[in-house]
This record gives C-alpha cells, sequence and structure tokens, in this order.
C-alpha cells in the first residue's frame, strides 16, 4: 500500500517542504504540460477522498472551488484518488491507490519578500522568487537577489539595474538634456514599486560628482511615476537641497555643493528614503557644455527590507494579497486589533473554519471568512488588503501513523512498549555484538525477553529483511553452565527454547532464528551472526534524567507510572538549567498563543479545548502525580467582559473550577480578590465590566487538578465586548515524596506491588532507607520493594514485575531493582 502512493512521498521530497501532488484551478495548464511527452495517458493529481467517502479534497489543503471530473466521474467504490487524463481533454478520473501512473508536481509561488523567506527559514544569501501583491493579482512573480547576512534581523531585498556603473556626464549644455533611463533587469518599475510598497524601508543611494558643473536647475531624479524631484539623496523630500543643504555644509552656502560651479571637484550624495516615491526611473543631467564643464554621476541598487506595519509577521501560514479584499463574505467584524491578532483571532475561530481575513490599517479593523480568493473574487481596494491562509497539508493515509511513537526512540531504533530495538546485519561474534550494541546507546544491550508480546516482536523484527536467519539475543549461561542469565542483568521467568535446546556442550550463547518461528538455539559465542540490541525506556521525569546525569535542555522519552504499567512512554521538552537542583518537564499544548474571545454571550459558549500535543491527558496526568510541584500559567484579559459566571477553565477530569489563577482552590475568585486589590472590590479584575482593559492572570499549582483541558469564556456578545486569554505550558518539576531519589538503580512502577511475594517487612522507614536495605540484604537477593507511603511500610522481594503478575492498589508503589549487567566473560568489560 505504502509503495503505491509513495509518489506523495516523493514529491514532497523535491522542493523541500513546498511541493505536493498538483492542485488544479479553471485556469490550470496541465493538460498542455502532459501533451508535450505523450509517454502516458494518467498522471496523478492531489486529490482524493481518502479521509471520508465522496468528499474530495487536495492534498497541499486548497479548498475545493473547481473540479473538471470527465463525465460519470467519480465512480466511487474503491477508486479514491484522482488522476488527469489528457487523451480525455485533460479531465479528471478516479482511481484505485494501488494503480501506478505519472505525477504532476507543484509548489507555489507566494512569498512576497526576502524578509518572508528569512521567516521562512531560509538565511543563505542568493537569488529567490518573490510576488510581492500575492497570487493571481497585479505583477507577476519574479527573482531577486535576498541578502540574509547584514541584517540579523530580517531580510534585504536587492533591485539590480543596468546603470551600477560610476558613469561619466558630457557635451549636454542645456538643463535636463543628459537622460539616463533606469531598467532593472526584467522587472518592471510596477514589479519593483510592488516589492517597495510592502517593506518596511528601502533606501537608494544617488551620488553627483562635479568639476564646474552646476546641479540645482540642471540635474534631476525621476521618480516611480515618472515625476521630476527637485531634491538630492540625503536631503528632505521636496526641500529643493542637497544633504549639506540641510545640515548647512554646503560650499559657499549654497543649497548643493555642485552649484559652486568652480573649477574643483565637488560632489553631493545620500540616500532617498521615500519608498512611495522608489525606485528611481531616470536621472537627467546639463551645465557640461564647456570643456572643463563635467561631472560622473553613481546609482546603487534599490534595498528594501522588513515589512510593512500592515503585513503579518509573527508567522508563516497566511498569504499575502495586496489590496484585494472579499467585500460581503465575511462571517466576522473585529475593530481595534492589530493585523497579527487577526491572523490569530482567524486561526482560533471555532464556530467555522477561517480561510482569509480581510485587513483595513486605516481602522484597524478585521473581516474574517470562510471563503478565500479562490472560491470567491475578490474586489479591489486600496484600503484593503487580504490574507489567504495557508491550510495543513493532508497526511498521507498510507504512511503508518507512528512518527510521534518513532520519536520517542533514537534515530535507527524501533519501539515496543517499554523499549527500543535495533537490528544489525552485520555478522559478528557474540562478544562483538556485546559490545556493539552498549557502544549504540548509554542504557543499550544485546536484547533480553521478558514475555511472549516481546518475543513476538522480535520474531517479526528479524523477518524484516531475510537477510540471515540467526540474531545474537543476551542469554548466556556463560557464568555457570546451565544456568542461563540476561546481559543486562534483567530476571524474568520467560523462555522460548526450540524443542531440544539448549542442547549444552560448548555452545553458551543464545540466537533467536526466525526461520524457526524466533525461538532460540544455543550457539558457539565465536561464531558469527547478526544481533537485535534494546535500551529501556523506564526513566520517569525530567528530574531522574538529571539524576542520570544528563545536564543538557532538550526532548527526552519519559513513563511517569513505569513500564509496562499504565500510560505509554513520551516525549518531553526538559529544562536542565533553570532549576539547578532538578529537571522541569515541560508539557506543551496547542493554544501557546494569545488568542482572542469574541462573539459569544451565553456564558461558558466559547469554548476551547486543550491538547498537549500527541500525549493523552492521562499521560500528562501521570507526570503531575509523581512530581513535586506543578504550575501552569493562565490570563484573561477583557474589555468589557465579565469573568465570574461566564468564564472557567476545567481540570484533568474535565470538572469546571471556580477559582482562576493564583487565588486560593475553589475560593471562587481570582487572585486580586484573595489579596484584596481588585478594582472596586470585585471579586476579580474583570468584573468591573467597564470600557478599560483589565486583567486576571496568575499560576495555578493544585498538580492533582492539572493539567488544564479546557476553558470556556461568554459575556463578548456586544461589539464592545472581547478579551484575549492566554494558556502556558504545563511546567512540573522535582519529586513526590514517596520516590527514590537519592540513587538510580531502582526503576519505579506506580501503584503495582507484588502482594504476598515478600521476603522481608520493614515499618516506619522511609522510601529511600528502603532501597538501601533492599541492596544491603544478604539472606536473599532482593529484585524489589513495594512501598506503602501513608504506613511508611516497605516489602522486600526476590521477585519483580517480570518474574510474577503484580497487583493494582494506589495505595502501593513498585520499585524494580536495576540489575548490574553481566559482564564480557571475554573482556570483562
Amino acid at each position: 500500500m505504502r509503495r503505491a502512493w509513495s509518489v506523495d512521498e516523493y514529491a514532497q521530497g523535491l522542493k523541500r517542504h513546498h511541493s505536493f501532488i498538483t492542485q488544479i484551478g479553471a485556469d490550470a495548464r496541465a493538460p498542455n504540460c502532459t501533451l508535450s511527452t505523450f509517454g502516458t495517458n494518467y498522471y496523478w493529481i492531489g486529490f482524493n477522498d481518502l479521509n471520508e467517502e465522496g468528499t474530495w479534497a487536495w492534498t497541499d489543503g486548497s479548498v475545493v472551488s473547481y473540479t473538471n471530473w470527465h463525465s460519470g466521474e467519480p465512480s466511487g467504490g474503491s477508486e479514491d484518488c484522482g488522476v488527469l487524463r489528457w487523451n480525455s481533454d485533460g479531465t479528471w478520473y478516479d482511481a484505485d491507490y494501488l494503480s501506478t501512473y505519472g505525477y504532476i508536481c507543484k509548489y507555489p509561488l507566494n512569498t512576497i519578500s526576502c524578509a518572508e523567506w528569512k521567516r521562512k527559514g531560509y538565511t543563505s544569501n542568493g537569488y529567490y522568487t518573490i510576488d510581492p501583491d500575492g497570487r493571481n493579482n497585479g505583477v507577476d512573480p519574479y527573482r531577486v537577489y535576498c541578502d540574509m547576512t547584514t541584517d540579523a534581523s530580517t531580510g534585504i531585498t536587492t533591485f539590480e539595474h543596468q546603470e551600477t556603473n560610476r558613469s561619466l556626464v558630457t557635451d549636454a549644455e542645456a538643463p535636463f538634456s543628459f537622460i539616463r533611463n533606469i531598467t532593472y533587469g526584467d522587472k518592471s518599475v510596477n514589479q519593483v514599486t510592488t516589492g517597495a510598497d510592502i517593506s518596511g524601508e528601502c533606501y537608494q543611494y544617488i551620488k553627483y560628482e562635479c568639476h564646474a558643473s552646476y546641479l540645482t536647475g540642471y540635474t534631476a531624479w525621476y521618480d516611480r511615476d515618472g515625476k521630476q524631484k527637485n531634491y538630492w539623496g540625503g536631503a528632505t523630500v521636496d526641500s529643493g537641497q542637497c544633504a549639506c543643504g540641510i545640515s548647512g555644509s554646503c560650499t559657499n552656502g549654497h543649497q548643493c555643493n555642485c552649484d559652486t560651479d568652480d573649477d574643483a571637484w565637488r560632489e553631493d550624495s545620500g540616500y532617498l528614503t521615500d519608498k512611495t516615491t522608489l525606485p528611481v526611473t531616470e536621472m537627467r543631467f546639463g551645465d557640461t557644455g564647456d570643456t572643463v564643464e563635467y561631472g560622473y554621476y553613481t546609482l546603487g541598487p534599490l534595498y528594501c527590507k522588513g515589512d510593512d506595519s500592515f503585513l503579518v509577521t509573527g508567522r508563516t501560514d497566511f498569504m499575502f494579497i495586496k489590496e484585494r479584499y472579499l467585500h460581503y463574505n465575511n462571517n466576522a467584524v473585529l475593530s481595534s486589533i492589530t493585523v497579527e491578532e487577526c491572523a490569530q483571532a482567524c486561526v482560533s475561530a471555532f464556530t467555522f473554519i477561517c480561510r482569509s481575513f480581510d485587513y483595513e490599517p486605516s481602522y484597524s479593523r478585521c473581516y474574517l471568512s470562510e471563503e478565500n480568493d479562490l472560491t470567491v473574487n475578490p474586489y479591489s481596494g486600496s484600503v484593503y488588503h487580504m490574507f489567504v491562509r495557508i491550510m495543513d497539508r493532508i497526511e498521507d493515509p498510507f504512511t503508518d501513523d507512528d512518527t510521534s511513537d518513532q520519536d520517542l526512540c533514537d534515530a535507527g531504533w524501533i519501539r515496543n512498549g517499554n523499549a527500543c530495538y535495533q537490528l544489525v546485519e552485520s555478522t559478528v561474534d557474540y562478544t562483538t555484538a556485546l559490545d556493539g550494541c552498549r557502544n549504540l546507546n548509554d542504557y543499550g544491550d544485546l536484547a533480553s525477553v521478558a514475555d511472549q508480546d516481546e518475543s513476538n516482536f522480535l520474531f517479526v523484527l528479524s523477518r524484516r529483511t531475510f537477510g540471515m536467519n540467526y540474531y545474537w539475543i543476551g542469554f548466556n549461561d556463560l557464568d555457570e553452565e546451565g544456568t542461563w542469565a540476561w546481559t543486562d542483568g534483567s530476571v524474568s521467568s520467560y523462555t522460548n527454547w526450540y524443542s531440544g535446546e539448549p542442547s549444552g556442550g560448548s555452545e553458551h550463547c543464545g540466537v533467536l532464528r526466525w526461520s524457526s518461528d524466533g525461538t532460540w538455539y544455543d550457539a558457539g559465542c565465536s561464531s558469527t551472526h547478526g544481533y537485535i540490541c534494546k535500551y529501556p525506556l523506564n526513566t520517569i521525569s525530567c528530574a531522574e534524567w538529571k539524576r542520570k546525569g544528563y545536564t543538557s535542555n532538550g526532548y527526552y522519552t519519559i513513563d511517569p507510572d513505569g513500564r509496562n504499567n499504565g500510560v505509554d512512554p513520551c516525549r518531553v521538552y526538559c529544562d536542565m538549567t533553570t532549576d539547578a537542583s532538578t529537571g522541569i518537564m515541560t508539557f506543551e499544548h496547542q493554544e501557546a498563543n494569545r488568542s482572542l474571545v469574541i462573539g459569544e454571550n451565553s456564558p461558558f459558549g466559547f469554548i476551547r479545548n486543550i491538547t498537549y500535543g500527541d500525549k493523552s491527558i492521562d499521560q500528562v496526568a501521570t507526570g503531575a502525580d509523581i512530581s513535586g510541584e506543578c504550575y501552569q500559567y493562565i490570563k484573561y484579559e477583557c474589555h468589557a467582559s465579565y469573568l465570574t459566571g461566564y468564564t472557567a477553565w476545567y481540570d484533568r477530569d474535565g470538572k469546571q473550577k471556580n477559582y482562576w489563577g493564583g487565588a486560593t482552590v475553589d475560593s471562587g475568585q481570582c487572585a486580586c480578590g484573595i489579596s484584596g486589590s481588585c478594582h472596586n472590590g470585585h471579586q476579580c479584575n474583570c468584573n468591573t465590566k467597564d470600557d478599560a482593559w483589565r486583567e486576571d492572570s496568575g499560576y495555578l499549582t493544585d498538580k492533582t487538578t492539572l493539567p488544564v483541558t479546557e476553558m470556556r469564556f461568554g459575556d463578548t456578545g456586544d461589539t464592545v465586548e472581547y478579551g484575549y486569554y492566554t494558556l502556558g505550558p504545563l511546567y512540573c518539576k522535582g519529586d513526590e515524596s514517596f520516590l527514590v531519589t537519592g540513587r538510580t538503580d531502582f526503576m519505579f512502577i506506580k501503584e503495582r506491588y507484588l502482594g504476598g511475594y515478600n521476603n522481608a517487612v520493614l515499618s516506619s522507614i522511609t522510601v529511600e532507607d528502603c532501597a538501601t536495605a533492599c541492596v544491603s540484604a544478604s539472606s536473599f537477593i532482593c529484585r524489589s520493594f513495594d512501598y506503602n507511603p501513608s504506613s511508611s511500610r516497605c516489602y522486600l522481594s526476590e521477585e519483580n514485575d517480570l518474574t510474577v503478575d503484580p497487583s493494582s492498589d494506589p495505595v502501593y508503589h513498585l520499585f524494580v531493582r536495576i540489575m548490574d549487567r553481566i559482564k564480557d566473560p571475554f573482556t570483562g568489560g
């Protein structure tokens, strides 16, 4: 299945993040493309109904506004993917995804400037394609040189022209009679002008060196509209002067140095910076008719940097279209709002899918719409600009949905349950295989096998390539004949020997044989085979990672409730530097941006569900449970919008909470209500409900309720009623008191115990002392202990969770001892 649709994966690799199987509009010329080759009749396009039968969608996220089905198509059934057929006038057919055809790729030219290219992550100097006024609008896209290094904060668009060299002016006595038209390569003046209009600032250097040649009344430059300008570079707009005239430093008090008109070389120069007049399109000179009269002019490229204030610059998921708007096709109107806030409001809209917005800079007004420029024809208006949302591309439905799962393991490793595995095809002896695994990862070892599920997984893994039949695993009886042990120190009651194995004698090392259903054989340790490596995912928190010696910030895999128990492992960001004593777990969510609340009058009617990436609420809650403390910031900024009775947050169990950040649990107040500092003595500042911006904010710190799973708002139905909410990540640090934190040789399993398999019971003891007692036990090998925090009682056992099945009980926790790994008997390592 994957192989048949891998054309999409290939297409996406053609142009980094910009390619996809083509989306076709009404003016498409794709049929002409295909006719140029006659190599095949059908070509895949990016149209399919794989997510929902009969609902066809473009893979690039474009809105369906045009179709070109052949008569009787789509025919339905199992034919879920679109093809273009050139000998049917380029009409479309549905086809089975397993069919094999050619394909047409496409990527958009919708980046408006070098500044936007840099925001998209392109930081190398070079030539880039831009379209300053947006797709299907005004000027065509064109190529410019982007300087990405001179200004660290932005990209600089460079418009080069043919008059870059210092050039002589002579034999032209009459005013403005020596004429030079400026052309900017293959770009029209309109294209350059549009590039200047959407930039934050532009500048162009101009200079005239003169010898007995007058400037004022003889020399001028001409703007984008062909109008003569009466000032020179560095001077105030329309001042009739040069830069020295503005500063009062011209020779003999003239308006320009060259107006001295004497037998000496003089110069007037500076930057033109009024971007509404740039680029320079023409220069004219005079007073160079006599033999001693001449000059040199220099005109630099036009440089434009940054963004104009009406542009969205804080994100890359909107496409700009200059001076266009959708007119009456809006679903919501927002006033007194910045363009950045309007973009966030569009993305946050939940009563409709917002696909674009118009923005009116002069009034700071925003019009949200579920339409875009491809579903309706936009109008032209110089006071508006249109921003089209770039919707998420459709995921390849045939690619295994295991990306986040595999991210839990290092690159090249495959996750199963609470461990990561790597199949190595190199044929080596046992000791080389053991060293190889231990060198691949700090906790790597030859694979141990705990149960039938893990054995089944290794059987499937070993058959991935069919390259060889035998793979070393970490089982051997090298220390004592007939006493088989795992090299990683695991203790398990499970074995999977083939009938008649182990055969004994000189064969002391275990191999898995896939052609015998993954059963095990003993083999001579000097024979050569492939091998399977494994490392565990049993670290419960960032705090424990830090205790193990990992001190760099970054993403780590944790399993808060322990192996083979409850929630799966998950990936979190660990802040290892803010608190010198411990690591801080960061649980990020999708609502990280300050977001607008508007258009909902009823209490709790504006709803935001909070999802923590690929982590379930149970995973996040478990992380909080084993931490020493957790905190999550929450804020509501209000304008004539009431808080109490309209706004609430919901805890891990979906229960509505009646207090706000910074307040006492279940107090029904905000932080200012607790301190007595609310405006006009209210319980919350926002309860003032007046025509002023107010705020209630603070940290939620009751970890038994965290994380926040939902927020609801209301009282924003009138035009003057609105607000902004902010919810920070959940941060959890340190360890709960029932955890062993003084050592790293025990593995925690939450709310499990071995019940009845204990060898010793100790009372009135800390969990740390219980761990020490387990390691110190001499009458038996202590492999685990149960701990009851409420009674401070400890139960030592020679069993563990792999030798007997643990029971579930919230008052106990199981601590499994991580036994020392077996040293390589051949090297002593």
